[in-house]
């Protein structure tokens, strides 16, 4: 059984990361309040203050079963936090005060300011384990520690044994669920010493197996670029993206350039960068095989960049288009975009209709969207529920807004979500002239649980 000397607020979260219980509910296992546990956890090196405290976790711990003690064992191998105050972000969203981008050395995580607003603070990168998984592939070592392969190992290999490339596209899709489940910080580590895996694989092969190596580490870097978004870090997600399109275009994957630039006009929509998003998109439909689902896609991500733009005829028509190739598309079993479907649109569409100001609208677009939604894509679900209750606000639903902002939080705690905790910032600040509601104010709480404090 692990031991702990002193609790500070890294290991009072591996704790309770361990027993896989939300702040409120690991604060309630502890009998403390709610905001004691969030403070402990944003402390980092803080140690915990109060002996009895102390104590407490000190018997939670004694009480972890074999695999929540594995756990926590794990978890604080993974490396400390940053300590220290965070600096402020240099990247705003236009029309906004909270900052959302990321530079080269952090991330942007939401923080609660001394009066009361919600901004955006930059901290370096946090180093999360990635798992017995990815570990297995890392542990091997480098190309030169291995077993050399015969020529043409890339692609044959004895019926009983996986290539290398089935390797690396078996672990993808397990980082995929991964990432639906627990969110970007979790995998983001994987993802990358994986796309330096390949890079090193490269340098020994030739030939077909290169070419090979080249196309899946182009679906890592648009993966990576993804995960990036998803945390916020729109530079790196640029860069990441456009990695991805260097090499898909170099193995003439056009497929794979289609979806990679449907993926660059999503990214300039959460940018709100609405020229970038449309061009994007209509580069992306231009570069897809005619009757492919990919057709839809670009028109999907087109449909907010011209919502953007304030133009709602040619994001109607967007929509419209987006659902007819979708109905026309004959690859139903393309790897590319399996999640598109008519609720995907209809999500996009209430989007589209909340920038447009079609509040009322945007809730039964969201409303299907969530209801149609799969148990295993949580995040996306916290992503609806937030943008749903934004809806709500701007028809004037203030109380039923702050409810469905309280089911958000709960997600965005779990998978650490940039994009559901930036929605919630905004929520916040646009329910702050009603906070002795108390639905609103039971939201403000929530809500410091999985955010910073200025102090």
């Amino acid at each position: 059984m692990p031991t702990v000397e002193r609790w500070t607020g890294r290991q009072t979260r591996a704790l309770r990361e361990a027993l896989r219980l939300s702040v409120r509910d690991f604060a309630a296992h502890l009998g403390v309040g709610t905001r004691t546990v969030a403070n402990w956890e944003a402390g980092r090196e803080t140690i915990c203050p109060r002996p009895e405290m102390q104590a407490a976790l000190d018997t939670a711990l004694s009480k972890l079963s074999d695999d929540a003690a594995a756990r926590f064992t794990v978890l604080m191998q993974a490396g400390s936090a940053p300590s220290g105050q965070p600096e402020p972000a240099a990247d705003r969203e236009p029309g906004s005060d909270v900052a959302i981008g990321a530079s080269d050395d952090g991330i942007a995580v939401a923080c609660r300011a001394a009066d009361g607003r919600v901004i955006f603070v930059q901290v370096p990168r946090r180093t999360f384990i990635f798992g017995a998984v990815g570990a297995a592939i890392t542990a091997s070592g480098p190309p030169s520690a291995r077993p050399q392969r015969k020529p043409g190992w890339a692609t044959h290999c004895a019926p009983s044994e996986l290539s290398p490339i089935e390797s690396f596209q078996q672990l993808r899709a397990m980082l995929v669920s991964q990432d639906n489940l627990a969110g970007p910080g979790s995998v983001l580590p994987a993802v990358r010493e994986q796309i330096r895996l390949i890079q090193q694989l490269r340098q020994d092969s030739n030939g077909t197996d290169r070419r090979a190596l080249l196309r899946v580490q182009a679906e890592y870097a648009e993966f990576a670029g993804w995960l990036c978004q998803d945390l916020g870090g729109y530079r790196d997600a640029k860069d990441w993206t456009s990695q991805a399109l260097e090499w898909a275009h170099a193995v003439g994957d056009r497929d794979m350039v289609s979806y990679v630039l449907a993926r660059k006009s999503q990214l300039a929509g959460d940018m709100t960068d609405a020229m970038t998003a449309i061009d994007m998109a209509e580069a992306a439909t231009h570069a897809a095989t005619p009757h492919s689902r990919l057709n839809s896609v670009g028109a999907t991500y087109g449909a907010y960049g011209h919502a953007l733009a304030g133009n709602a005829s040619e994001s109607q028509r967007s929509i419209d288009n987006a659902v007819t190739q979708l109905l026309d598309a004959d690859d139903t079993e393309s790897a590319w975009a399996p999640w598109l479907d008519r609720s995907y649109i209809d999500v996009q569409a209430g989007r589209c209709h909340a920038q447009l100001g079609q509040h009322v609208k945007a809730i039964g677009a969201y409303q299907n969207a969530i209801d149609a939604l799969p148990a295993q894509y949580r995040r996306d679900r916290g992503v609806y529920l937030a943008r749903q209750a934004l809806a709500h606000v701007g028809a004037g639903n203030i109380e039923h807004a702050a409810a469905i902002g309280i089911q958000a939080v709960d997600i965005a705690l779990v998978t650490g979500s940039q994009r559901i905790t930036a929605d919630l910032a905004r929520l916040d600040s646009e329910i702050s002239r009603w906070a002795r509601c108390p639905s609103v104010a039971g939201f403000r709480e929530a809500l410091d649980t999985v955010i910073l404090h200025e102090a």
